[in-house]
């Protein structure tokens, strides 16, 4: 919507930041917020709510000319939208296609002659649109389109987050997070069989639900008419009902009724590997402008970090895997929230048919936290009577996949069997067991295929697609889908880093053309990425329960482009009769810096420093109290090659990245331990 608009229309006013292109000539620009309208009619009580963009103008005015002497007998006496449509005027306001559903309503079209506009009901009065009849006058074609930014910013801060070492506890809960996590304490219960019964968290602010059921219907006609010229899509999507109806996590609604008291799911099919996934849009909004979506807590968040979780699983010699069999639909939600989970499907006869979903549907904001606390509760119950249970889902869970480890093959199988017993305490079936272990008890079962992973290493994969156009907008979002949580390969990501840098310092738009020498270091950079198939990295870290000595070394580098942190594993595996689970956490640590100025710093009194040296001293000294600091040359330290960035090709060998220094310590005495060091994987690296 324009300016003027806003100017005098009652609205909520936000920040957004979006661009448009030219519409009809006429330069559009950045948006100067959003807002959200409520559009009324002229004829009648009907009104619907708008999310909008505010620019400073929006197209040339229409039609372009005057349109007179027509004679279209088949709309003569509608009541129009636009009484004035035959002259030019200005347009303020531009509905989007996903609102469309709540502008049609009224299933009305009417048609005259093929050189005729057709005329079509909506809450606003008739709409007019098509073919003005023959006319010499040649008129330029109009075209525009919106790119919004917010994914983008959502982008860079995910891009950003991934340099982030995982806060190891979050102190305390927002607001709506307290009264979610309440919520499901107060409501939750377990049916004789032990499945959990959940209730859907609503705000307890939140907005009224309007009327959904006509745009569900809507778009399951959209839906059946796209499915009937794909007959594989349409066979898969015509058992998805008869599945959910023979496990019971689908019902026939007996007297369905139009309400704003219930919700009706639009949902469409994904197709994988010749299998459908039907994916329901708890996102789609009512009459009265609110979805679902907005009226449910999202809950904080259940589930371990990648990060957390792939530093567990290289801790064992053995490891299992496993995932629990179709999560959500195992825990079912309360029989008077269900009205809020409705859908609609065809009979045999055609005829539509209404239902409810009876577990936790995915699609909905809240079944992630549901699914998450739902299993967490799980190990409060019932983990008193599976001790061994509790390490593999506290930290090698992460949603529904679960790993375990040990040194040997009899702890591993009885680990993974109190593991399975637990869960079937919930009713949550496991599937996909998968071990290192060729004797794994779970997989010697029948027609269960067993996991390939001799050698046993870490490996990376991707397929890289050319792209025409080259801007930094691509850039950014090819660099961020490079994932290496443990941060293995900084020293080839931070090259990335580097020339968004850059491009930032060039002050590039995000859709500017780019120099020929930009273009030339991204498409080597991105050429030289398939070098890192080559990589293999062993994913044990070579620990024991016996391993007399263990030692963790942290080692720091800044350079003028990037900063950058490693740490290594010292260990010294002797034969020995310990048993005990080695815990990181208790093991000496070594920090090494190749600033001597800072070195100093860090060993002194910080009241001594200056402000700004002080504050960063005392963070030091009380973060890390037991640590010993150390001094390594700016050649022997590692971390030096994530702050200044190598090609795949020099990182698959180099020694001093992968094995760590051989260290002095700062008196010159010697080697600090004849032993082996295993690159660890905590990394990070950013650009300064």
């Amino acid at each position: 919507m324009t300016v003027g608009v806003v100017g005098y229309s009652t609205s909520s006013h936000r920040i957004a930041n979006t661009s448009s292109s030219p519409m009809g000539s006429v330069p559009s620009g950045s948006t100067k917020g959003a807002v959200d309208i409520t559009l009324r009619s002229n004829h009648s009580d009907d009104q619907i709510d708008l999310h909008a963009h505010v620019l400073q103008s929006l197209t040339v005015e229409l039609p372009p000319v005057v349109i007179i002497g027509q004679s279209w007998n088949h709309i003569a006496d509608l009541e129009l939208a636009d009484p004035d449509h035959l002259s030019p005027g200005r347009i303020d306001i531009l509905i989007e296609a996903d609102s469309y559903g709540l502008i049609i309503i009224k299933p009305g079209v009417i048609t005259g002659n093929p050189s005729q506009p057709i005329a079509i009901q909506t809450v606003f009065g008739w709409a007019v649109l098509g073919q003005a009849g023959p006319s010499s006058i040649t008129a330029p074609a109009h075209q525009g389109h919106l790119i919004s930014n917010l994914q983008l910013r959502e982008l860079v801060s995910r891009f950003w987050e991934q340099e982030e070492v995982p806060a190891s506890h979050q102190d305390s809960l927002s607001a709506e997070e307290a009264e979610c996590e309440a919520h499901f304490i107060a409501t939750h219960s377990r049916d004789s069989s032990g499945r959990y019964i959940v209730r859907l968290p609503f705000k307890s602010n939140a907005p009224p639900l309007g009327y959904s059921k006509g745009i569900a219907q809507r778009s399951l006609s959209r839906l059946l008419h796209r499915i009937v010229h794909q007959p594989n899509l349409h066979h898969l999507y015509t058992e998805f009902p008869t599945e959910y109806e023979s496990r019971g996590h689908m019902e026939k609604v007996q007297s369905p009724t139009a309400s704003a008291d219930v919700y009706h799911l639009p949902h469409h099919g994904v197709m994988r590997n010749n299998k459908i996934r039907v994916v329901f849009y708890g996102s789609s909004k009512t009459t009265s402008g609110y979805p679902l979506n907005e009226l449910l807590h999202v809950g904080p968040k259940t589930q371990n970090d990648t990060f957390d979780v792939l530093l567990y699983v290289r801790r064992h010699r053995l490891i299992f895997t496993t995932d629990v069999e179709k999560l959500f639909r195992q825990i079912l939600v309360h029989p008077d929230d269900r009205k809020f989970q409705r859908i609609l499907w065809i009979d045999d006869h055609s005829q539509t048919q209404e239902f409810e979903l009876s577990t936790v549907t995915y699609g909905t904001t809240s079944a992630p936290y549901l699914s998450g606390h739902t299993l967490r509760q799980l190990l409060l119950d019932e983990g008193h009577d599976f001790l061994l249970a509790a390490e593999p889902f506290e930290k090698g869970s992460y949603v529904d996949d679960i790993s375990g480890g040990a040194d040997d093959l009899d702890p591993l199988n009885t680990i993974a069997n109190q593991v399975e017993e637990m869960y079937l305490r919930g009713c949550f079936p496991l599937a996909k067991w998968n071990s290192n272990h060729p004797d794994f008890f779970k997989l010697n079962l029948p027609h269960q295929p067993a996991w390939q992973c001799a050698p046993d290493l870490l490996k990376f994969t991707g397929q890289y697609t050319q792209r025409a156009a080259i801007t930094k907008r691509t850039i950014l979002s090819e660099t961020a889908q490079l994932f290496d949580p443990l941060g293995l390969i900084s020293p080839v990501i931070v090259r990335a880093k580097i020339l968004m840098q850059d491009l930032w310092q060039e002050k590039v738009g995000w859709d500017d053309i780019l120099t020929p020498p930009i273009i030339q270091r991204w498409t080597s950079f991105r050429d030289e990425l398939s070098q890192l198939s080559q990589l293999v990295i062993p994913r044990w870290l070579n620990l024991r329960a016996d391993s007399s000595k263990v030692g963790v070394h942290g080692f720091s580098d800044a350079s003028q482009v990037a900063m950058a942190a490693a740490i290594y594993l010292e260990v010294t595996t002797l034969n020995g009769s310990s048993t005990s689970t080695l815990q990181l956490q208790h093991v000496p640590v070594s920090l090494w810096t190749d600033s001597a100025v800072t070195l100093a710093w860090i060993n002194s009194d910080p009241m001594r420093c200056k402000e700004f040296v002080k504050d960063r001293v005392q963070e030091i000294q009380q973060t890390s109290p037991n640590a010993i600091w150390r001094f390594v040359s700016g050649k022997q330290n590692p971390a030096d090659c994530a702050s200044r960035g190598f090609t795949p090709a020099q990182l698959i060998n180099h020694k001093l990245w992968w094995s760590g220094p051989d260290c002095h310590d700062s008196t010159g005495s010697g080697m600090l331990q004849e032993s082996s060091w295993i690159q660890l994987g905590l990394i990070t690296s950013k650009s300064c």
